[in-house]
């Protein structure tokens, strides 16, 4: 068996190492119970809450407490979900993957400047400073776009789809050039906003639309602000008041429909939708119909407007609407459906003769909410109805049959009612239609069709091109005198 023996010096030497494993051992465990002492830091705010990247792509934050007040001393930040964060200047340390940390005594302020863009993203961020324990994890937000961004993309999807909008029926109209038309309804999206009878807008479909389009472009900057900005992948909520609203409009939408197909259609003061059309009905301003427009106008444009007000990083959902905004607007609803039911449909002219030969004068005149004893007045295009107009009216003295009556018309269903389902409209008998064709000259004729009540439509209808007219329109459509 062999046996190791330790010389005199050996001894010596393992009795000193011995020395200085115990000395190591009582400072590990007096830093351990230091730390057990020390108390706990807490960041009271990270400022700011939601922090945008600089031209760099780079970020910079503050944490507060009020416990590093009038204290110093060694400073580490650490973010979780994310690598390492060493100081800058440290040996091995590359200069765009570091950050600069600088404790303020006087507010109690730890700045971290130049934070990576990788670490973009809803985060949480501890904090170590000497003499503290390590802080529990503040929640912030390091946004991956400016500021400005939620809002370009969200003009930018609405100017695009505006675009579409209005290229889809230029595009339809090319298609269909050529054709004869078949009635009065626009084409394309149009079709959305109009009347299908008359071609004229329909306010209750705007107004369904415009909450519709306002409600839409708001949610979508509110979806942009919470994913790109703060970070968040949840769907916001909608509030109560707004899907109230929301009733309101698509109720009124149905309402208007049945009450249209029982009452008729609002009538058609032109050729095609004018935005008059949402004020007036069959060409007479309907009070009830502005006050939907105004209140549809203030709650629409100001659901928008106060939703693009709020700030990216500080939007938590959309606006409340109040109680009083959506009450007057059901009760503004309520009055203009009052006056759907109320008043009877206007005049509507779905096919007319396009073309008038000046040798036979002769306009026929189908459609629908057409009173028996309407007037028809044509006049050139641009000017005012009366004076000046070529006027056709019932004349009680010459029975329809006789065939001598400027005026021939076809009864609706078994005539028991006071409407018109067709009217032939002989000019001859009327006056100087020579003399005002000569006067319109290149421009076209407008038929205004008016009921007892006042309610009118209007349809536009051209000149056939003969040797005459060509000659007059080439004078400057001067009437002659004499």
């Amino acid at each position: 068996m062999t046996k190791f023996r330790i010389a005199p010096r050996s001894r010596f030497l393992s009795g000193l190492l011995v020395l200085a494993l115990a000395a190591v051992g009582v400072g590990l465990a007096a830093d351990r119970g230091a730390a057990a002492d020390a108390p706990v830091l807490v960041i009271d705010e990270v400022v700011p809450p939601v922090a945008f990247p600089d031209a760099e792509g780079r970020y910079d934050v503050t944490l507060r407490s009020k416990q590093l007040r009038d204290r110093t001393g060694r400073v580490m930040v650490a973010i979780e979900a994310a690598a390492a964060l060493p100081a800058c200047g440290m040996e091995g340390v590359v200069e765009s993957r570091c950050v600069s940390v600088t404790l303020d005594p006087v507010f109690g302020e730890v700045t971290v400047r130049g934070i990576p863009a990788d670490y973009g993203g809803a985060r949480r961020i501890k904090l170590w400073v000497e003499g503290f324990t390590e802080s529990p994890p503040k929640e912030f937000v390091l946004s991956k776009v400016g500021p400005s961004t939620p809002r370009v993309i969200t003009m930018g999807l609405v100017a695009g789809a505006v675009l579409l909008l209005v290229a889809l029926p230029a595009g339809l109209r090319r298609a269909r050039k050529g054709r004869k038309p078949t009635g009065l309804a626009p084409i394309g999206w149009m079709s959305l906003l109009t009347d299908e009878v008359t071609g004229s807008y329909s306010l209750s479909k705007v107004q369904l639309l415009a909450w519709s389009a306002a409600a839409t472009v708001s949610y979508l900057y509110l979806v942009l602000c919470k994913t790109l900005v703060q970070g968040s992948v949840i769907f916001p909520d909608v509030p109560e008041n707004l899907r109230v609203l929301f009733g309101l409009a698509t109720g009124t939408s149905l309402a208007t429909a049945g009450l249209v197909s029982l009452r008729g259609s609002q009538g058609a003061e032109g050729d095609g939708p004018r935005p008059s059309d949402l004020i007036m009905h069959g060409g007479v301003v309907a009070m009830e119909r502005v006050q939907f427009v105004a209140f549809t106008l203030i709650g629409v444009i100001g659901f928008v407007l106060l939703t693009f007000s709020y700030e990216p990083a500080m939007i938590r959902g959309l606006p409340d609407v109040p109680d009083s905004l959506w009450q007057l607007t059901g009760l503004s609803a309520l009055g203009y459906l009052g006056g759907k039911a109320i008043r009877p449909g206007g005049p509507v002219a779905t096919t007319i003769t396009t073309e008038l030969d000046p040798a036979a004068p002769i306009v026929t005149v189908a459609g629908a909410g057409i009173h028996a004893e309407a007037i028809y007045d044509l006049r050139p295009s641009g000017e005012p109805n009366l004076p000046g107009a070529v006027r056709l009216r019932i004349d009680p003295r010459v029975p329809p049959a006789s065939g001598r009556s400027a005026i021939r018309a076809e009864p609706v269903g078994d005539g028991s009612t006071a409407q018109v389902s067709k009217v032939v409209l002989d000019f001859r008998e009327a006056g100087d239609v020579a003399g005002l064709i000569a006067k319109a000259g290149a421009r076209p004729l407008v038929l205004r069709i008016t009921n007892p009540d006042g309610q009118f439509a209007e349809r536009t209808i051209t000149v056939k091109a003969t040797a005459d007219t060509g000659q007059q329109a080439a004078a400057g459509g001067a009437v002659p005198e004499g």
